[in-house]
């Protein structure tokens, strides 16, 4: 992360995955904390890390985490019933004061339900078919969609074209479905900068 940085400067805004393994170190989350990583975001990834489907005590933490640090939550959704949108709702009724973002709005009937109801809650597009974000346009959603292509994904599922054929394809998508308010899409972002002052009080309490 720390290259990436070196190379794309302000272009770079990175997201703290946060594991259960590193929410019960003493030591990893401070590390991450003061590695001069300025993050933008934390991400829980239930389908990846199954054990926060059923240990709640953890996902509260993580969940302070990202309240103390004032930053927004990327939460991974997909078809399989532990990381299925509608499994984070009683998550987010009962954080009204932490920003999640849906990565992929899946299934996107569920995402757009949670959306309704909810005015601290974005989807990307990251990895998003058409008809989704279609979709999510009919609803007049489009004020809580944010851009995203879950790029280098073409190299697994998409060989035949390179990485940034791919992000072309992804913004044309948008533009396409998305019409005049394509722009403010691709522009529009919800995560913010941790300052230093910020982690080093987290780390005290």
């Amino acid at each position: 992360m720390r290259s990436l940085i070196k190379l794309g400067g302000d272009r770079i805004h990175p997201i703290l995955w946060l594991t259960p393994k590193m929410m019960k170190c003493r030591y990893a989350l401070p590390y991450m904390l003061h590695s001069k990583v300025a993050w933008y975001g934390v991400k829980l990834h239930w389908e990846a890390h199954p054990e926060w489907a059923h240990n709640k005590k953890l996902v509260n933490k993580a969940l302070d985490v990202a309240r103390q640090l004032k930053l927004p939550m990327l939460l991974h959704t997909g078809e399989k019933v532990n990381c299925e949108a509608q499994r984070f709702e009683r998550i987010i009724a009962d954080s009204p004061d932490i920003t999640f973002v849906f990565a992929h709005g899946r299934p996107i009937e569920q995402t757009i339900s949670i959306l309704n109801r909810f005015n601290n809650v974005y989807v990307d597009t990251a990895f998003m078919t058409e008809s989704s974000l279609w979709q999510l346009v009919n609803h007049n959603l489009a004020n809580k969609i944010l851009f995203g292509s879950d790029a280098p994904i073409n190299e697994l599922f998409f060989h035949q074209i390179s990485t940034s054929e791919y992000i072309a394809e992804q913004i044309k998508m948008v533009r396409h479905i998305c019409g005049s308010e394509a722009n403010e899409i691709l522009g529009r972002t919800v995560f913010a900068r941790v300052t230093q002052e910020t982690a080093e009080s987290l780390e005290r309490t």
